[in-house]
């Protein structure tokens, strides 16, 4: 438990003692992911970042795509059309997917191990997931509830890149459906 519960002190005080200043406290925590996923051997089956493993689950998925691509397109699809849009939303999905790369295997796998309950796991990770996204006050209740089904998702279909999917799904409704005054364009930390 000593790990998982480490990289979330680092990942906060990061967030909250270098804000506008992250270089350095970004590049630590990128070196020290790295090193754990050698320290553990982590595979990429077990990083979620397997071949048939993205495409098992975007095909056990495709009800969950469906419906949240539907979504989109009715709250914001006419949005998208610009080069810059396309453009941002191309590196957020990408910052997503790192995000449950880093998550899954820094936090979720970790506790689940030392805990050895899924579901336990999947709540304790969930609430420091949620955390990580103070003061904002519609990301926190929000990154609790998908921290938990992310994590329980992960045990049923190992795919970061599809969670990854569905994270970025879910974040276009929310900035479409919810004013900027209440998610401030997702700004977190002192930022916000």
């Amino acid at each position: 438990m000593i790990e998982p519960l480490a990289f979330f002190g680092a990942v906060m005080v990061c967030i909250w003692m270098f804000p506008g200043r992250r270089t350095l406290p970004i590049v630590v925590l990128a070196i020290w992911v790295l090193a754990s996923w050698i320290v553990h051997r982590e595979t990429a089956v077990s990083l979620g970042l397997s071949l048939p493993g993205i495409a098992r689950c975007f095909i056990r998925w495709r009800l969950i795509f469906l419906a949240l691509f539907l979504l989109v397109l009715a709250t914001g699809g006419r949005n998208l059309a610009s080069t810059t849009t396309l453009w941002h939303a191309l590196r957020y999905l990408a910052w997503c997917i790192v995000q449950q790369a880093v998550y899954q295997s820094m936090v979720f796998q970790k506790l689940r191990s030392a805990i050895g309950q899924e579901t336990v796991a999947a709540i304790l990770s969930g609430i420091l997931f949620s955390l990580v996204h103070l003061p904002n006050p519609l990301l926190v209740p929000a990154t609790f509830v998908w921290g938990v089904c992310a994590s329980l998702l992960f045990c049923a279909c190992r795919s970061v890149i599809a969670l990854g999917g569905v994270q970025f799904l879910l974040s276009a409704i929310g900035v479409a459906v919810f004013p900027v005054t209440l998610h401030h364009a997702f700004r977190i930390g002192p930022g916000y």
